[in-house]
């Protein structure tokens, strides 16, 4: 449940940010690449400030990690649902103001998922843990010294990191980090 929650989360912040947002804003709202790319700015920096905020609920506020993912999620969810309601507002969609404060929001709320890694580090043994999120956070343009660092990070911790390299080969990038993690 919880791969399958991240997946959409965290899936949903990376295809609105990435992908969906620019062309909307540009075909939608008329605006200018200058213009919309701010606004997406704005997700990252509504995530400077949801993600510390989140760690601090889940551990110093409810010390609960589930609680902070459930409301962070709701949250997030009621953000999507005004997008996807609004979208054909022109009152909406072609206010700046607007979609500066949704996009702030949207990275906000959606900033809660870093709770997520507390608590796969309690759920699952260390070695699972610290595989996971080492193949989650490798990408092509890591170089060897960095991907050294992150092996031996996760070797003072008992953990296993595998370089995967799905983003550069494919479903092949992958082989290795699926058979660490299912031995």
């Amino acid at each position: 449940p919880l791969a399958l929650w991240f997946f959409f989360m965290y899936g949903t912040i990376m295809l609105w940010q990435a992908s969906q947002a620019g062309g909307f804003y540009k075909n939608v709202g008329g605006f200018d690449a200058s213009t919309y790319s701010m606004f997406l700015t704005m997700v990252g920096v509504g995530m400077v400030f949801g993600c510390p905020l989140a760690g601090r609920l889940s551990d110093k506020v409810l010390k609960s990690r589930k609680k902070v993912i459930i409301f962070g999620t709701v949250a997030y969810t009621i953000i999507w649902g005004l997008i996807w309601a609004l979208s054909g507002n022109d009152g909406f969609v072609t206010n700046v103001a607007a979609q500066y404060v949704i996009n702030f929001l949207f990275g906000f709320f959606g900033g809660f998922f870093v709770v997520s890694y507390a608590q796969i580090k309690e759920l699952y043994p260390i070695a699972m843990a610290g595989t996971s999120t080492a193949a989650l956070n490798l990408f092509p343009t890591d170089t060897d010294e960095e991907i050294a660092v992150i092996a031996e990070e996760c070797a003072k911790l008992c953990a296993t990191a595998v370089p995967a390299e799905v983003w550069e080969k494919g479903g092949e990038g992958g082989i290795d980090l699926a058979q660490k993690v299912v031995a």
